[in-house]
Formats: C-alpha cells, structure tokens, sequence
C-alpha cells in the first residue's frame, strides 16, 4: 500500500465517522468505535469498555451479554466522581481498565460492573 492510498484510506474512514457521529452523536459514535477494537489494545481515550446484560437474563434466548463504552473515568470498584457501588467485593479494572467480566465466572463482580454501568448510562443520558 503506498502512502497516497494509504491517507485515501484513513480520510475514508474519517469521513463515515463523521457521518456516524452527525447520526447518533460524538460519545455515541466513539462508543461504538472503543467496542470495536480488540481488548489487547489500550484505548486511546479515557473510558472503560463494560459488559451488562441486554435484558433480564431469566429471559429465555437471551445471548451473551452486550459490551458497552462508559467515556469517563472508571476506577476499580467500579467508581467514578459521582457513583460508588456498595456492599459487594470491589472489582479491579485489567490492564486497559476494562472490566470485560464473564457472568458465569463470577457473578457478584459481574452483577457490580452491571449495576455500575446502568447507572452510569442513565447519569449520562440526563
């Protein structure tokens, strides 16, 4: 690939995130980006990927839970400026302050990182 393809390339992609973030907002758009790259990498921006139940996981045909973008600051626990989950055993973050949790692996840290997540998402919808 040569250079001159190669900034073609990049200015295509550009372009439809721009498209994208026009459509459905900035955090929206970067969200959907941060899920797409593979959990080895280290974000480029501040925020944690998480995963949470879709639904009620009692709801038959449910599939595996859904990984979401939080795009603040997420502590071990999980925490952040305003929220604190309490009375479960805290959660540490991996190295790229994910907290990508198997719910079959351990569910009172995965019901903590949900918790968290939904109550993150709905502080940052209003």
């Amino acid at each position: 690939m040569t250079a001159k393809s190669a900034t073609k390339l990049t200015a295509s992609k550009a372009e439809e995130f721009h498209k994208v973030a026009a459509q459905k907002g900035y955090v929206r758009a970067v969200a959907e980006k941060m899920v797409e790259l593979p959990p080895q990498l280290d974000p480029p921006v501040l925020g944690s990927r998480m995963r949470i139940w879709k639904q009620d996981p009692s709801v038959k045909g449910i599939e595996l839970p859904r990984t979401v973008y939080i795009h603040t600051q997420v502590n071990d626990g999980p925490s952040d400026t305003q929220i604190s989950i309490q009375g479960m055993a805290p959660v540490a973050a991996d190295v790229n302050r994910d907290f990508l949790l198997n719910p079959d692996g351990n569910v009172e840290a995965f019901d903590a990182v949900h918790t968290y997540t939904i109550v993150r998402q709905v502080l940052t919808m209003y």
